[in-house]
C-alpha cells in the first residue's frame, strides 16, 4: 500500500459525507426524543454529534493532503486525527449499541428511536474502519521517501573500428531518468573509470594480390569474379 493522492482525496470526501450524516442524525435524534422523554439517557450524550464533527475535520485534512500528497506536514496532521477518529467512533458505536438495548425499555413506540440508533451504529462502524485505513496510509506516507531514485542501465556498445584498423571497445550508459546519457570512450570495470580498451588486430599473412586490368571491362567477367569472392 502506498500513499496515493487520489485515494486519500476520495477517503477525505467520504469522511466528510459520513461525518455530516452523523451530525445531522445526532441532532435530529436529540431534538426528537430528549425533550419528550428525559429517560433517553444515551440520546442525551449526543455521541454521533461529537464524533461526526471530528470525522468532518479529519476529512477536510484528508482532502488537502490528497491534493498535496508529498506534503509531510499534512500527513503528520492526518495521522493523529485518524487515530482519534478510531477511538471516538468506537465510543459512538458502543453508545449506539447500548442505546438500542437500554433506551427502548423506556418508550412505547420506539421504532424510530431504534432506527436512529441503528443508523448511527452503522455510521460509527464505517467511520472507524475508514480511520484504520487512513491511519495506515498516513504511516506509509510518513515512512516512505518522496525522492524516487532513477534506474541506470549500463550496456556494452558495439565495437568501433577506426580507419587505421584499430578496434575500440567502449561502454555506453543507458537511460538516466527520462534523458539518455552516453559516456563515450570510457570502460567501467569494477566500479572504476579506466581508459578505453584498444585492440590492434595482428596480420596473419601477407595481403592478397590484386590484378589491375586496363581497357574495356567485360560485365560477365565481373559477375563471375564476384561470385567467387
Amino acid at each position: 500500500m502506498s500513499y496515493s493522492g487520489s485515494c486519500v482525496l476520495g477517503l477525505g470526501w467520504t469522511l466528510i459525507v459520513l461525518g455530516s450524516l452523523s451530525v445531522i442524525l445526532g441532532i435530529s435524534a436529540t431534538a426528537a426524543f430528549v425533550p419528550d422523554n428525559p429517560y433517553f439517557t444515551f440520546h442525551k450524550i449526543g455521541a454521533p454529534i461529537w464524533s461526526g464533527i471530528l470525522v468532518i475535520i479529519t476529512g477536510i485534512v484528508g482532502v488537502f493532503s490528497g491534493k498535496s500528497p508529498t506534503n509531510k506536514g499534512l500527513m503528520a496532521a492526518f495521522l493523529p486525527l485518524s487515530i482519534f477518529v478510531i477511538l471516538v467512533c468506537f465510543a459512538c458505536w458502543a453508545v449506539s449499541a447500548a442505546g438500542i438495548a437500554v433506551d427502548g425499555i423506556s418508550c412505547v413506540d420506539c421504532a424510530a428511536m431504534r432506527a436512529l440508533h441503528g443508523v448511527n451504529l452503522l455510521l460509527g462502524f464505517t467511520e472507524m474502519v475508514l480511520g484504520f485505513v487512513t491511519s495506515i496510509m498516513s504511516c506509509v506516507g510518513m515512512c516512505s521517501s518522496n525522492n524516487v531514485q532513477p534506474t541506470v542501465i549500463y550496456h556494452t556498445a558495439a565495437p568501433l573500428q577506426t580507419a587505421g584498423g584499430m578496434i575500440i571497445m567502449q561502454n555506453t550508459a543507458g537511460a538516466y531518468g527520462a534523458y539518455p546519457m552516453h559516456t563515450s570512450g570510457v570502460t567501467y570495470v569494477g566500479g572504476g573509470v579506466q581508459q578505453p580498451v584498444v585492440f590492434q588486430p595482428q596480420p596473419t599473412g601477407p595481403p592478397p594480390a590484386y590484378s589491375y586490368v586496363t581497357g574495356p571491362v567485360n560485365p560477365a567477367m565481373v559477375v563471375h569474379s564476384q561470385a567467387h569472392v
